[in-house]
């Protein structure tokens, strides 16, 4: 469990620390998307069947680029103090041992316990392995979802799992011009359409075990855009956005939103609902990474 009270100073200093590291993560996207390569046939016969577009396990990732990417973090993470100097060197070291590909690859399947074994056999930091491969995972899965885009029909998948790479939604929105509901692929950046009335989870669409809440008090309603959607059924919980109660001027970034709402996270699951992608920002001794 994350940390449950963060100070003010500390959460600024997270805030302008994640700040960076996408700032760094889209500067690369930006120089990197011609580097990225389909199979066409694959794509469409994925399509045609309904399936998501691309397979996590199977996609190829250049380890030149990812150290690359690697590298450019490192000057953030040393800036920050985000994790001990000695444990940056030593990763820095083992970097080519282990595989960065490899490390990336446990994290994007959810193989937690394979990251804590590269951790244990190579004397490092769980948490600095777990940072490593999320960024530089979820940067490449970003840069083929921008390769995909359009390759889906957005208005009509309707599933609750992402149509690009499969994995269920970190976040959503409710759209500011018509309410709609919109999910938020944590892993690739995706957003898809779905049902208003519907567990993306479980596919429950009983409006009784379906509920949502806001922290704040009763006074706050009105004006708060964050809540908490949550199923009774399989006990499971979604951060939402209603961009409707946010400034017309505020451009809405889920990646550093996801950060900035930890607190949800943790009241949901003081009241026992779960998250698929809870791990992703958040690590059992740092709170977020």
């Amino acid at each position: 469990m994350a940390k449950e009270i963060i100070g003010q100073k500390e959460k600024t200093r997270y805030w302008q620390f994640y700040q960076e590291i996408i700032g760094t993560r889209s500067a690369f996207k930006n120089q990197h998307q011609k580097d990225i390569k389909t199979d066409e046939e694959i794509i469409k016969k994925r399509s045609k069947e309904g399936k998501h577009l691309i397979d996590k396990e199977k996609i190829e990732i250049d380890e030149k680029l990812l150290n690359e990417l690697f590298r450019n973090f490192i000057p953030i993470l040393r800036k920050y103090e985000t994790f001990d100097d000695v444990e940056i060197q030593d990763l820095e070291q083992k970097k080519e041992k282990i595989g960065l590909g490899k490390l990336v690859m446990s994290v994007l399947v959810g193989d937690l316990e394979n990251l804590k074994s590269l951790a244990q056999e190579h004397n490092l930091n769980p948490d600095l392995l777990l940072f490593f491969g999320l960024n530089l995972g979820q940067t490449f899965l970003e840069l083929y979802a921008q390769k995909l885009k359009g390759k889906f029909d957005q208005e009509n998948w309707l599933k609750g799992s992402c149509p690009v790479c499969g994995s269920f939604p970190a976040m959503e929105k409710l759209r500011r011009e018509d309410g709609k509901r919109v999910l938020w692929c944590g892993f690739c950046g995706t957003q898809w359409h779905y049902k208003r009335i519907m567990c993306p989870f479980c596919g429950n669409e009983d409006h009784n075990s379906l509920r949502y809440f806001f922290t704040g008090g009763d006074s706050s309603l009105a004006e708060n855009p964050f809540r908490v959607d949550v199923c009774d059924k399989c006990k499971k919980y979604i951060k939402t956005i209603d961009e409707r109660k946010m400034p017309e001027n505020k451009i809405l970034d889920f990646s550093l939103e996801n950060i900035n709402t930890l607190y949800l996270d943790i009241l949901a699951q003081k009241e026992g609902y779960e998250s698929s992608t809870y791990w992703m920002i958040a690590t059992p001794e740092k709170g977020p990474v």
